[in-house]
């Protein structure tokens, strides 16, 4: 039985035996949850998916011809690849097609900064972080001048250059908010002399140090840069992928929306600028790190301070097209690490080379993750971090796997190790949590030189780079709160948040996963949940904040094995070159992930690892010279399928893209996408109260944000809590003796319009019960959530008996006895908020017995959702 016919068996097992699995739990529900939907059937969702798949192949196709056009133009161009090129250039691409149909579909009031910004951020910021890079490379000497007569591959330049811009703006930007120079022009003129910098130094070498051309799948080089033949599958391969990734870019297009995004991911930045760089935000612990793509999203928030006031209102996208392109960057790194890995493993066998799909497989499938295309068009940082792990990961394979292969040509490579480490202080800048990966590295680096017994050169630039490179946020972190890792790590420097909330924040993300329950299993059931883990994540995403892992990444799990593994020769294998070291990343990765935070969004370097070993394993299935005819059919289906299955699982990407089709082109208002039942509060509402506080005769008067917040469409002065909904007033509750002085309390504060979300604060058992705890002293407060945590593993609270206990508490019944009665403030009624029909909170009715609330009758309580309280004149 030949190698591929053994592969197909077992992959056709494997598969089947995944879908009985679910079958036998769900029945015929696992079928969509593997992504074996029908999207294409009758029926109101199906149409939409239907539209937006058709409307992202229409913008496709106007994009790949753009490319074309821009290849025949442009001589470079020539030399790139297509592959590469299409890789490269989708997303700048991308944005000029959106501002020109933007110029032309737009509503009559849409303002030219609207339709530019698609245009202006897609093009310019990969240009930017390039011309960044070529500068710190050259003055570093990491990148090789025109007279060393060396030459770097196209797609590894560009990684590194990428990664050295984004290091060095990031610091740049982020030392220039220290000295209060977060002005617009200043921003955009130190942007402009970096371009301009960087494409002198371009010019003037004619891009002579990058290599354009590649190996066909013969492994000769093509002096053309083109592949040989033509093959179907790989085209096949490129184009679903690239529909995936226009979708993506659509959705990228529309106002932010999360909640991530509005509470502190982009309302940190927004801040900053409307001070002129970095300020203190009260109740906002993070805004003491800001994360290093939150100071990079400063550049296309600042676009928006160029409206005029009546017209901001936040409408930004760009700030989404920067954490896309960190999507598209992270797609680029698995394409060249498994080239580089075809080339190793076929070295000194007798294969005829690898697939023609060379590794495309896995990149299609990492990008059809359900939930990886939708997140790589918010405004987070999840792409910019997991692009900082992979590439670590991959400078550092490179060093090692360079020393052992030229140890008789002048020892290790130093450059890969140091880009390493710039890649972990990277990584260190956009997520602190990235410290855990960073002693993960260590370790894996103090293992490689006990077993060589010398020191590795590597473990001394992974030991002092990384920390200086994010020195600036440490420093700074240090000199403000006395921690510089807050929030983080205040048991030991203190500064961040207080016991109780930090123990409140474990229990709550202890329920992804059913985590909580797994600290209380004893250690074989640990075991065996760890082993289990990724099939739950499959057929249960709502335990994991509906984030689906995708059927297709583990139904191809015998494939990455065979790539991590396996070379090209027929069995028995030779072992490739790497393969510890691969898999001891993964394998931290995976342990990392499984005992902290079980989002399987936050394992992103774990996928794209396990992505990269699927598309090798595919591609090692090429050398099949007895059977040709049966490999190229059996080859052609599975890339078919993998092709069908993929498009399949982003059936909610495609089915957004038909929904909010209007507010992407722009034929309606942003309000389109903002002004939905799911988009809470309404940004009506929003708008209603910013005319209101712009048009006080007094000046602009402080809010302060109270409940479920979206700040970043609030404009300065604002206040309000970034994680936990309610903890001041609740310790204002607990301090005050009485309900009026909780309103003076407030008064000091200087919260002269307090916003109050009562869904929020009153009407959701869980924020109740939450508000309960925090009201109680320190070490009441964590004794009650030891219990919550031993007695509600899975959150699944006993909603009466905690909420007869919250009643009998002083502090809790004068918190929501001030929300009822809030004296000296005064409630003005709000034209887009619609009164409900009962009392917002359950406890109304218990409530009014109590003495706080004496005179209160049922008639008086709040029955809407969202209150504005004014401060009475002094």
């Amino acid at each position: 039985m030949t190698q591929h016919v053994r592969f197909f068996l077992v992959l056709l097992f494997w598969t089947l035996l995944l879908l009985a699995s679910g079958f036998r739990i769900l029945g015929v529900q696992v079928f969509p949850t593997v992504g074996l939907g029908a999207p294409f059937l009758l029926g109101t969702r199906a149409a939409t998916v239907v539209q937006g798949l058709v409307q992202a192949g229409l913008c496709g196709t106007l994009v790949f011809g753009l490319i074309l056009i821009m290849r025949k133009l442009l001589p470079a161009a020539r030399r790139i690849p297509m592959l590469e090129l299409v890789l490269v250039g989708w997303v700048p691409a991308s944005g000029l097609l959106a501002g020109a149909i933007r110029f032309a579909s737009a509503y009559p009031e849409a303002d030219w900064l609207l339709c530019l910004e698609p245009a202006l951020i897609g093009a310019g910021f990969p240009l930017l972080l390039l011309c960044a890079g070529v500068l710190v490379g050259r003055l570093s000497g990491l990148l090789p001048k025109q007279s060393d007569h060396t030459e770097v591959p196209f797609l590894h330049f560009l990684l590194v250059t990428n990664l050295l811009g984004s290091l060095a703006l990031a610091v740049g930007l982020y030392l220039a908010a220290l000295l209060r120079l977060w002005l617009p022009v200043v921003l955009w003129g130190g942007c402009l002399l970096v371009l301009v910098a960087g494409l002198l130094f371009l010019f003037r070498e004619r891009g002579r140090i990058v290599l354009f051309q590649s190996t066909d799948e013969s492994g000769e080089a093509d002096s053309s840069g083109k592949s040989s033949r033509f093959d179907w599958r790989e085209a096949a391969m490129a184009g679903a992928l690239c529909l995936i990734l226009q979708a993506s870019f659509q959705l990228a297009t529309l106002p932010p929306d999360d909640s991530d995004e509005l509470r502190y991911h982009l309302s940190i930045p927004k801040r900053y600028l409307e001070h002129g760089g970095a300020v203190e935000i009260p109740g906002q612990n993070f805004a003491h790190f800001p994360l290093g793509l939150e100071v990079l999203f400063a550049l296309p928030l600042s676009l928006d301070l160029l409206r005029a006031d009546e017209a901001r209102m936040g409408w930004s996208c760009g700030v989404k097209i920067v954490h896309l392109w960190y999507f598209v960057l992270t797609l680029i790194l698995l394409r060249v690490w498994t080239r580089e890995r075809l080339v190793a493993d076929r070295r000194e066998t007798e294969g005829e080379g690898d697939h023609p799909q060379s590794g495309l497989a896995g990149l299609l499938v990492l990008a059809s993750i359900p939930f990886a295309p939708v997140l790589g068009a918010w405004a987070f940082v999840e792409f910019g971090a997991a692009f900082g792990w992979l590439a670590s990961a991959y400078f550092l394979w490179r060093a090692l796997s360079s020393e052992s292969s030229e140890k008789q040509c002048g020892g290790p490579d130093r450059k890969n190790s140091i880009l390493a480490a710039l890649a972990v202080g990277w990584s260190l800048a956009v997520k602190y949590t990235s410290l855990a990966w960073w002693a993960l590295l260590l370790l894996v680096l103090l293992a490689v030189s006990l077993q060589r017994r010398r020191l590795h050169p590597a473990m001394i630039c992974m030991l002092i780079l990384p920390g200086l490179c994010v020195s600036p946020w440490l420093l700074h972190n240090a000199w403000t709160t006395g921690n510089p890792f807050a929030p983080l790590l205040s048991s030991v420097f203190g500064g961040g948040f207080d016991p109780v909330q930090k123990a409140f924040y474990d229990w709550h993300a202890g329920m992804k996963g059913d985590l909580n329950l797994f600290r209380r299993l004893p250690w074989w059931e640990k075991a065996l949940d760890l082993v289990l883990l990724p099939f739950r994540a499959v057929f249960f995403p709502e335990r994991f904040e509906n984030n689906p892992l995708g059927g297709l990444l583990l139904a191809l799990f015998p494939a990455a094995l065979l790539g991590g593994t396996a070379r090209f020769a027929d069995p028995p294998f030779p072992r490739s070159r790497g393969v510890g070291f691969v898999a001891a990343i993964a394998a931290g990765v995976y342990l990392l992930w499984a005992l902290t935070y079980r989002d399987p969004r936050f394992a992103l370097p774990l996928w794209g690892i396990l992505a990269m070993g699927i598309g090798l394993g595919l591609s090692k299935q090429a050398p099949a010279r007895e059977s040709p005819r049966f490999h190229h059919h059996a080859s052609s289906f599975l890339s078919l399928l993998i092709v069908l299955w993929s498009l399949m699982q982003c059936e909610e990407l495609f089915s957004r893209v038909g929904r909010f089709s209007s507010a992407i082109l722009l034929r309606k208002t942003p309000d389109a996408h903002l002004t939905r039942p799911d988009r809470i509060p309404q940004v009506a509402t929003i708008r209603e109260v910013e005319r209101m506080r712009s048009a006080h005769p007094g000046g602009k008067p402080s809010l302060l944000l109270l409940g479920q917040e979206q700040s970043y469409y609030f404009d300065s002065p604002v206040r309000g809590n970034d994680y936990f909904d309610g903890p001041l007033l609740a310790s204002i509750a607990r301090e005050a003796s009485s309900v009026e002085a909780m309103s003076e309390s407030l008064r000091r504060l200087g919260a002269d319009w307090i916003w109050v979300h009562r869904g929020t604060l009153e009407g959701n058992v869980f924020n109740l019960v939450r508000g309960f705890i925090f009201c109680l002293p320190a070490e009441e407060g964590l004794d009650a959530m030891r219990e919550l945590a031993e007695s509600n593993p899975s959150g699944l609270l006993d909603a009466e008996a905690w909420l007869e206990r919250a009643t009998q508490n002083e502090p809790f019944r004068r918190m929501h006895a001030w929300l009822i009665r809030h004296p000296g403030y005064r409630e003005v009624p709000l034209a887009t908020v619609p009164p409900g029909e009962r009392p917002i909170c359950p406890l109304a009715g218990v409530m009014l017995k109590r003495p706080e609330l004496k005179g209160i009758s049922a008639a008086d309580l709040p029955r809407v959702s969202i209150s504005l309280l004014v401060a009475d004149s002094p």
